[in-house]
């Protein structure tokens, strides 16, 4: 075993202060691990044997049992049994519950998450025979997957003032290819680079102007003309990467949320602008956190962040994306931390791959040295304004032995539902043809040994939340 990478992957963990109870013959073992925040983190060894540390709070968000369920913090690992063995291959966890999936497309929930109180263990989602979900990303208390028979389903609650609900199939007329969650919302990526919407939008995150008696499962297009390729979520925002290597921003814009790194002073961005950064940028990251952090890697291998910051600031000595977020929530985007082998014995240092590319589903509208060092950012010939230096953020400086951010989270279980009754589906179909000119397909599906029968949609709820 090379003493060097296994050095280098052992020291970019324990850039993580909730890992600190890790030995490092266990953090040598990690193929995929997934934090949120600093409160807790999942992770997947090379034998398949799933391990939490950190936050569990009063809804079993580590999914363990035994004696550390329910257990507020376990400083040490602890295996999570109804995982291990399971081949688990991606994992999210948003306020009050969690959600896994396998390499064999089995989903997994944890936590608070449908009609019964229970606080649920790990347990595998069942619907239709053959289903198969190839991704899964959490909101507060709501959890989206996507499955191979090009479908978007969501569990929970998008909204605080309504009760979660079970198997809720969104209807779409476009194929999806990747899915990303805010506290209440959740944003899609279709294989035409458009981006559509849904859920709770009062602090604009959701790109368009949204009105509180809208219905929250109904999914439109985003007011953004560039052609993207990347979307991420913060908690209350949403970025989207374009094909030109160019950030578009929207949602709450603040010192509080994070600074969305526009040229714009207003509290709620509600049209995407673009963000100040004289790079051309290759892929995107944000984290939930008080406030968020946003992180941009260039096509020259430089890392940008901002959030606390108002504007994009250039960091020395980082070179991916996961060491600008450390100590943060990761998102989809940085969850797949693999130490590929080499042989039996040797492993490589940490390294990010690409996510997983989901299938077709359809739509409704028509640390080395100080990595704090910043470098002056230059001018942009080609913005409309002059670049400022951004201020660092303040947790690249801190000692790795920062405090447990604790926040109360509340869960709920819910049986899923019986083969033979079909769950709710939502039919919102609003066409959005007009500044785009084009023409939506319905693309073609494989056909499933059960296809769920249509329902008319569900109106909005009156109350949105605080």
């Amino acid at each position: 075993m090379s003493t060097d990478s296994v050095d280098d992957a052992v020291s970019l963990l324990r850039g993580w202060d909730i890992l600190d109870g890790c030995d490092d013959l266990l953090l040598i073992q990690v193929r995929y691990i997934h934090a949120f925040s600093d409160m807790g983190a999942l992770f997947v060894t090379m034998d398949d044997q799933v391990y939490g540390v950190g936050q569990n709070g009063e809804h079993n968000l580590l999914g363990v049992e035994g004696e550390n369920y329910l257990r507020e913090v376990l400083e040490e690992p602890a295996r999570v049994e109804r995982l291990s063995g399971q081949g688990v291959v991606g994992i999210s966890v948003g306020m009050w519950l969690g959600a896994a999936i396998t390499e064999d497309g089995s989903l997994y929930r944890w936590g608070f998450t449908s009609e019964d109180a229970t606080i649920l263990l790990p347990e595998r989602v069942k619907l239709y025979s053959g289903t198969k979900f190839t991704q899964v990303t959490c909101g507060a208390a709501f959890f989206a997957a996507l499955t191979d028979k090009n479908q978007v389903y969501m569990w929970g609650s998008m909204n605080m003032c309504t009760e979660p609900t079970d198997a809720r199939l969104l209807s779409l007329t476009h194929t999806i290819t990747s899915l990303s969650c805010g506290w209440w919302h959740v944003a899609m990526l279709t294989d035409k680079g458009q981006v559509y919407t849904c859920g709770y939008g009062e602090d604009g995150q959701l790109g368009y102007p949204w009105y509180e008696y809208d219905d929250i499962y109904s999914a439109k297009k985003m007011d953004i003309r560039p052609v993207c390729k990347q979307v991420v979520c913060g908690s209350i925002s949403t970025l989207c990467l374009s094909t030109y290597g160019e950030i578009w921003a929207c949602g709450e814009n603040d010192i509080w949320q994070g600074s969305l790194g526009v040229d714009s002073e207003e509290y709620c961005i509600i049209t995407p602008k673009k963000v100040r950064i004289d790079a051309t940028i290759k892929e995107i990251a944000a984290t939930w956190g008080s406030p968020n952090i946003y992180a941009a890697l260039s096509t020259e291998g430089r890392i940008y962040c901002w959030g606390e910051s108002r504007y994009p600031a250039l960091l020395k000595n980082i070179s991916s994306l996961i060491e600008a977020c450390r100590n943060e929530r990761t998102s989809f985007e940085l969850d797949k931390m693999v130490f590929p082998l080499e042989s039996k014995t040797s492993v490589k240092p940490l390294v990010l791959q690409n996510s997983p590319e989901p299938p077709v589903i359809t739509d409704s509208q028509g640390n080395p040295d100080d990595p704090c060092d910043v470098e002056e950012l230059d001018n942009g010939d080609d913005l409309d304004h002059t670049l400022i230096e951004g201020e660092i953020p303040e947790y690249l400086n801190q000692d790795q032995n920062g405090e447990d951010n604790q926040e109360k989270t509340i869960q709920q279980n819910g049986s899923t539902p019986p083969e033979e009754d079909a769950p709710d589906i939502e039919r919102d179909v609003n066409e959005n043809e007009g500044e785009q000119g084009e023409e939506s397909a319905e693309p073609e599906t494989a056909e499933t040994s059960e296809s769920p029968p249509e329902t008319t949609s569900e109106s909005a709820p009156d109350d949105a939340p605080e």
